[in-house]
This record gives C-alpha cells, sequence and structure tokens, in this order.
C-alpha cells in the first residue's frame, strides 16, 4: 500500500471528527468555544510534538 493511500482514510476521519466536535461546540459555546477548542487541540499538539523531540534528543545522546 503506499504511503498516499495509507494517509488517505486518517486525513478523511480527521476531518470528520473535527467537523463533528466543531458543531457540537459551537451550539454549546458559539464561536467563542469553537476557537477554545482549536487553541486546545493545537497546544495537545504542540506538548506532544515537544515531547517526541525530547525523546528522540536523549535517544541520540544515550547512544
Amino acid at each position: 500500500m503506499s504511503r498516499i493511500k495509507g494517509q488517505g482514510p486518517f486525513y478523511f476521519l480527521g476531518g470528520a471528527l473535527g467537523s463533528a466536535v466543531a458543531s457540537f461546540v459551537w451550539t454549546w459555546a458559539g464561536w467563542t468555544g469553537v476557537c477554545l477548542t482549536g487553541l486546545g487541540v493545537t497546544a495537545f499538539a504542540l506538548v506532544l510534538w515537544a515531547l517526541t523531540c525530547l525523546r528522540d534528543r536523549e535517544a541520540v545522546e544515550a547512544g
């Protein structure tokens, strides 16, 4: 399976999940809630990225 075909379903699922969450949050808290949810998801992704970088750096330093 090519890499593009393997990533396609995850892009679709991410878009569908993001749309569903945004719709739910919008009915509950309006645009402020949608923006804050997006900010929270982005912050979470940034933390995961930083932790991965630290783990990789420690692995390289350990040899």
